[in-house]
């Protein structure tokens, strides 16, 4: 028997010398290529890693300005590094301005970023420049620094620093102020709002410069340190014909911080144009100027990041400090104050515009275009038809019509007549139904053709068509012979002629006699209450209105239906959905000033749903007394919790002068953990009047702002500790929240303070949740572990006796573990 080489499915075996006999030295090489093709084919991005790059922004997130700046720099980002999620850590500037603040967060950032890799760090606005600058070395030695919207650039302050390059945020001072004083010709005194944070004051700098410059021609004025409430006053008590300028407003005097659409409504409320110089306050209040938009100056800190991180040298790339402003202006604020828009610049970009009626029905306008188009060309067509079948049918077309043709092969009877409510003609269904001829009705009008209560109202709803030319559809009654009636649906429509001018009306009749007659049938059957002040309807499973009666009848007339007609497909769903589950449902609606609570009851034995209302109108009102009731307890209650934690933070300051000037190490030690616990009660109440549930908080949020706080307190002892939070959103109320607080607030202290002696990095897990009933509190650590000298059934050291008794006030238990480090477990 001949020996057969080995081949590959689909080839033949040829021989021995055919190239599909492979040796198996051959074989082994051919395998090898396919496994280095399949591999060569992994997609870069399995292998590739992305830079890692830090951004600090000057603001807190929900500060326009800022989120449309980080918006700007992520879409630059992303378009290069799709999948990069770079660190954000926000400074708060605008609520905490001031040296302190810049401290705690240089002790932060050099504890959570100390011995990690940095690729890029990118600043956002002066605060966040000045703190990596001052600190770059301990936090950020040799790293590249992007910088972005920053005020009052000048090339000395990159002087003598290296890798350092950014985008300038430049305003245009002069332009917007000589816009607005091209807009208000008669101005004599303009207003610079400003705030008196790092920004606030570098822009009223720069204003200053522009004043003196305009000195004869307008005076200038600055607001001096003051509450959102005292710059509203000034705006209204300035002169008739005065300007505002805001050129930075978000924190006042007090502390109080507004982002700036709403700082932006509040001062809007003056009847003073208000101009600005960050495209974010626009839509909010004021006229416009020209406007910085903060996604663009973004994308611009973004392109620059990209090139950096592409390997050029930031000390070879320029800083860009070419404006992007542009004029801008809400055409609602140029309609307030009557400023035409022929006065504004070419080229301005104006939001709010009127839409016109031409934009807003487009494709309807083209859509009833093409319709008409169409049209128009039937009744060219049947023109054409008509003319030839005249020249060759003349006698023919003398007696027949074509549309009278078509009317009578329609089974309904078919009736119309004049603008003078002249009978011009019927079809062979109208001449039986209503026993005449067609020759005897023409001519003559609804009074002599019907009874007089019918021919009113015949006459009134013809006269209302015609005054409104269109369709029209309604139900009512007709008399085709002495002592008989039907009930009828009759449609209209009106028909013009060729010039288009109205000729008359058209219209169609429905008998619906025997359906009303089986509706009274289902209403007898129904027997519900026609004395009922309440709705009450019988609906089937298609959805149709089988009975309604006579307190239904408004809501009906309301909603446009109509017994006997169905309901809209999303009613009729609800209803399907209620039968198949034979369970009722419930639902609240408003008519003319009035509150329903409808009940859907499905009777599934009988195949259909009833539908009761109840008029809550004055159920509804008390409600509304009470929870205007409750909202001014809600103040009062905010207020307490507000008040509370300023008396909590006024004891923990005083707490840290006694420490500062009259305290020992351990005296210090002592009141520093008075402090961690007032504070720890202090967040409670914070918490609290921050929240719109009074009743209880987030105590996850709770515990993460407690470990951010307390990290920063031992920042010394606490560098290269990590603190986790694990577990899901668990509310408390207040009486459950300040013992747990203050128990995980020991537990954390006393991990930070004695579970790593010695070692340069830990970690601490913290978490909370809710199983179900019961929820669970637990601190661990990977440290030491306790000592043996430790007694935790008789404890003899204050915080372990705190401990203790606060997880009895809870009704809780403590559960303690070491090994490998302690767990400390409270289920309550």
């Amino acid at each position: 028997m001949p020996k057969i080489s080995p081949r590959l499915p689909g080839m033949s075996n040829l021989g021995k010398n055919h190239p599909g006999n492979f040796p198996p030295k051959v074989w082994r090489w051919w395998c090898l290529a396919v496994l280095l093709l399949i591999f060569w084919g992994v997609p870069a991005d399995a292998i590739k890693t992305h830079p890692q790059v830090v951004i600090i922004s000057s603001y807190h997130q929900g500060y326009e300005w800022s989120d449309k700046e980080l918006a700007g720099i992520l879409n630059s980002l992303h378009r290069v590094y799709p999948q990069m999620d770079p660190a954000i850590e926000y400074l708060d500037a605008k609520r905490f301005p001031g040296r302190d603040q810049g401290e705690r967060m240089q002790i932060y950032l050099n504890g959570k970023y100390r011995g990690k890799k940095v690729d890029l760090v990118v600043a956002l606005d002066n605060p966040a420049l000045d703190l990596v600058i001052k600190y770059r070395q301990e936090l950020f030695t040799g790293v590249p620094l992007v910088f972005g919207g920053i005020n009052n650039f000048s090339p000395a302050l990159l002087q003598g620093r290296q890798k350092v390059t950014g985008v300038a945020e430049v305003l245009d001072y002069a332009g917007t102020l000589d816009l607005a004083l091209s807009l208000h010709h008669t101005a004599k005194e303009v207003l610079v709002i400003h705030d008196f944070t790092s920004t606030g004051l570098a822009e009223a700098q720069e204003m200053e410069k522009v004043a003196r410059a305009l000195k004869r021609r307008v005076m200038v004025n600055f607001t001096p340190p003051a509450t959102f409430q005292e710059i509203l006053e000034q705006l209204r008590s300035l002169p008739p014909g005065s300007i505002g300028l805001i050129t930075g407003l978000a924190t006042d005097r007090q502390g109080v911080s507004l982002g700036l659409a709403e700082s932006t409504r509040l001062l809007a409320t003056a009847a003073v144009p208000l101009y600005a110089l960050h495209e974010t306050r626009l839509g909010h209040g004021i006229v416009g100027g020209d406007l910085l938009e903060g996604h663009e100056h973004g994308r611009k800190v973004g392109e620059l990041a990209l090139k950096v991180l592409a390997g050029e040298n930031p000390s070879q790339i320029p800083v860009v400090t070419k404006s992007t402003a542009r004029p801008m202006f809400d055409y609602l604020q140029l309609k307030r104050f009557r400023i035409p828009l022929g006065d504004l610049p070419r080229g301005s970009v104006v939001i709010n515009l009127p839409i016109s009626f031409y934009s807003q029905n487009e494709k309807w306008i083209w859509g009833i275009s093409a319709i008409t188009v169409f049209l128009s060309l039937v009744i060219f067509i049947l023109s054409v038809n008509i003319m030839r079948r005249r020249r060759a049918e003349q006698k023919q077309q003398e007696s027949l019509n074509f549309l009278q043709i078509l009317m009578d092969a329609l089974p309904n009877p078919v009736f119309y007549k004049d603008v003078q409510g002249r009978y011009l003609g019927c079809n062979k269904a109208c001449e039986e139904a209503w026993g005449i001829s067609r020759e005897d009705l023409i001519g003559k009008t609804v009074f002599d053709q019907h009874p007089r209560d019918l021919a009113d109202i015949y006459y009134a709803r013809d006269a209302e068509l015609l005054s409104n030319p269109g369709v029209q559809v309604y139900e009512t009654s007709i008399a085709h012979a002495p002592g008989t009636r039907k009930n009828v649906i009759l449609h209209k429509a009106t028909f013009s002629h060729l010039d288009g001018t109205l000729a008359g009306i058209i219209g169609v009749e429905v008998d619906i006699t025997a359906r009303k007659r089986a509706e009274q049938e289902v209403k007898n059957l129904a027997k519900f209450p026609e004395e009922n002040p309440n709705p009450v309807l019988r609906v089937s499973p298609e959805g149709i209105i089988l009975y309604a009666n006579q307190a239904s009848k408004a809501l009906l007339g309301q909603w446009g239906w109509e017994v006997g007609q169905p309901l809209p497909g999303d009613w009729r769903d609800r209803i399907l959905k209620s039968l198949e589950a034979a369970c009722g449902q419930e639902m609240e609606l408003t008519y003319d000033g009035r509150a329903y609570l409808l009940t859907l009851a499905p009777i599934v034995d009988m195949g259909y749903l009833n539908i009761y209302g109840v008029d809550i109108t004055a159920r509804k009102r008390a409600e509304k007394r009470i929870l205007a009731s409750l909202k001014e307890k809600e103040v009062l209650l905010k207020e307490i919790h507000h008040r509370v934690k300023n008396n909590l933070q006024i004891i923990s300051t005083l707490l840290s002068l006694q420490i500062k000037h009259r305290g020992t190490q351990d005296l210090a030690e002592l009141f520093q953990e008075c402090q961690n616990r007032i504070r720890s009660m202090a967040l409670i109440h914070e918490s609290l009047y921050n929240t719109e549930d009074l009743a209880s908080i987030n105590f996850r949020d709770y515990l993460a702002k407690l470990s951010t706080r307390l990290m920063a307190a031992y920042g010394s002892m606490a560098r290269g500790i990590k603190i986790s939070l694990d577990g899901k959103d668990v509310h408390l109320d207040i009486s459950q929240a300040v013992p747990c607080g203050l128990i995980a607030n020991e537990l954390l202290v006393n991990a930070l303070k004695h579970a790593f002696p010695g070692r340069d990095a830990g970690e601490i897990q913290i978490s909370i949740e809710d199983t179900g009933g019961r929820r669970v509190l637990e601190v661990r650590d990977n440290g030491v572990g306790l000592g043996s000298d430790l007694v935790l059934e008789n404890p003899t050291t204050f915080g372990w006796m705190m401990v203790k008794n606060l997880a009895k006030q809870v009704g809780g238990g403590l559960t303690v573990r070491s090994n490998g480090g302690t767990s400390f477990r409270i289920v309550f």
